[in-house]
């Protein structure tokens, strides 16, 4: 099985989220990534297409890693995002949970952090992958629902 290691961010010309690698230099953060280009050797002759390197300056605080979990929707789920699960029950009747993805180097890996804390005021903290039966992604934590 091949692991999937992509970046989003949001450029800092427009505010559109884009996905590739990811950059840094002196200047600040990047995602590079490849697109198809159409082109023409004359008028007349077929077009053939090509991949061509792109790229562009995004935010760094808006920098998230794909977690390698896809949602109910099929949609990647990155760090950075805002999503809703259930746990428990059965026959889909459970307790619905809304939170956000990060990463955690003391659990060494992804987790959700839960909006509620516990009865005692701290977070609740579980392991992303164990968070798979109905998770949905809502938005991200940079205010896009």
């Amino acid at each position: 099985m091949k692991r999937v290691i992509r970046f989003r961010g949001k450029r800092t010309d427009s505010g559109a989220w884009v996905y590739g690698d990811l950059t840094h230099d002196a200047d600040g953060a990047w995602i590079n990534w490849q697109r198809t280009e159409c082109f023409r050797d004359r008028q007349s002759s077929p077009p053939y297409y090509m991949e061509v390197p792109d790229y562009a300056r995004v935010s760094p605080h808006t920098v998230g890693q794909f977690t390698g979990v896809h949602d109910t929707e099929g949609r990647e789920v990155y760090e950075g995002d805002r999503v809703r699960f259930l746990s428990g029950g059965a026959g889909g009747i459970g307790t619905v949970h809304t939170g956000r993805v990060e990463w955690r180097d003391s659990e060494g890996c992804y987790v959700f952090v839960d909006d509620l804390p516990t009865l005692s005021g701290g977070e609740s903290v579980r392991r992303l992958i164990s968070c798979r039966r109905g998770l949905f992604v809502t938005g991200d934590v940079f205010g896009n629902e």
